[in-house]
């Protein structure tokens, strides 16, 4: 090859480079206006926001189709047995039948519940959340899309625009600032929604009823070992998958390491929002049970707390209050020797 060629040839690699890596902004337009929808579907529905606004920017055209201008509906959405409103569109054949909604809203809701009703689709459920290949591939494989590319389309839309940074932002392992290079804003109603109003803030209001007892409970040698997973044991204990908290951990450490929500934590551990954890505090990685699985009651230790007792027995705190009525405020100390009924 001579060098003209090898150079017109190089000149020609580097424009088809600099071009396939200009942004539509009809693509950035619509990701900021619909981002805020899709976060709160991905919180709601634990879909992901990547995956819903990939759907969007690619069923509706950016939001200029035929049906998503004149039926509001972005995601392609056929009749079915829907009930409402329709509009009539060229497609796999013609005049095919497709949902009408009064604004893009309810075709996103309508999208989330689309998924999480048809059983078909349950297997997307089981993926990680943050596997938006794994959805797209899961998507085409569950029959939503007939064309053969649709998850490379996706794939290549979401890694793009970087839209697996709002899934990142939801799950709690980035922050907004971090959102800056690809959304100038986060409405209010989205950050309280990732917050999590947790009404476990309404229960504690000290954080030194928090904690256990030293030798009140022996979670860490009673807990069976599972899998290593980045560096973190998982372990079983009553039934439940938990791990346990390293020196100078914090809760937002454990959910990065896991690659979980913080505020999923804190639903699991029956925690307020500022609650710190010490170490070797038992953490659960899922809901505790409703009831204890051995003892119905047991004797209160020195200092323990209702918390503690619910942790060591893996009971939501809930489910001990209703079983102890006589307990009418959780941050007063227990009285030793007192009964606690467990089931």
């Amino acid at each position: 090859m001579s060098k003209r060629l090898l150079l017109s040839t190089l000149l020609l690699l580097s424009t088809f480079m600099l071009s396939s890596q200009v942004k539509d902004p009809d693509k950035e337009a619509y990701i900021k206006k619909y981002h805020d929808i899709a976060m709160h579907q991905m919180i709601q529905y634990k879909i992901p926001a990547s995956i819903t606004l990939a759907q969007g920017i690619f069923e509706s055209a950016s939001g200029k189709s035929v049906l998503a201008t004149k039926g509001n509906n972005h995601f392609g959405i056929k009749c079915h047995e829907w009930t409402g409103k329709k509009i009539y569109h060229d497609d796999d054949a013609k005049h095919e039948c497709f949902r009408k909604y009064k604004n893009a809203d309810e075709s996103y809701e309508d999208h989330s519940i689309f998924l999480t009703t048809r059983d078909r689709y349950k297997g997307l459920f089981e993926l990680d959340i943050l596997d938006y290949k794994g959805w797209a591939y899961g998507l085409k494989k569950a029959g939503y899309a007939t064309n053969p590319k649709y998850p490379e389309r996706l794939i290549e839309l979401i890694e793009t625009y970087q839209l697996y940074k709002y899934d990142e932002y939801v799950m709690g392992l980035i922050t907004e600032e971090e959102l800056q290079n690809i959304t100038p804003h986060i409405s209010s109603k989205v950050k309280k929604e990732i917050e999590y109003e947790y009404d476990n803030d309404e229960i504690f209001n000290n954080s030194k009823f928090l904690h256990f007892t030293p030798g009140t409970c022996d979670c860490m040698n009673e807990a069976i070992f599972i899998e290593l997973y980045s560096n973190r044991g998982i372990y079983a204990y009553k039934g439940i998958s938990c791990t346990f908290v390293e020196k100078g951990e914090t809760l937002a450490d454990i959910a990065k390491s896991l690659k979980m929500s913080k505020h999923r934590l804190l639903k699991y551990n029956d925690l307020p929002r500022k609650a710190e954890v010490e170490y070797e505090d038992i953490i659960y990685l899922d809901y505790k049970n409703k009831r204890a699985k051995e003892k119905q009651h047991r004797v209160v230790y020195p200092n323990e707390t209702l918390w503690s007792i619910s942790q060591c027995y893996a009971v939501k705190i809930k489910k001990l209050i209703k079983e102890n009525p006589q307990i009418t405020n959780i941050n007063e100390p227990l009285r030793v020797g007192q009964i606690i009924r467990l089931r």
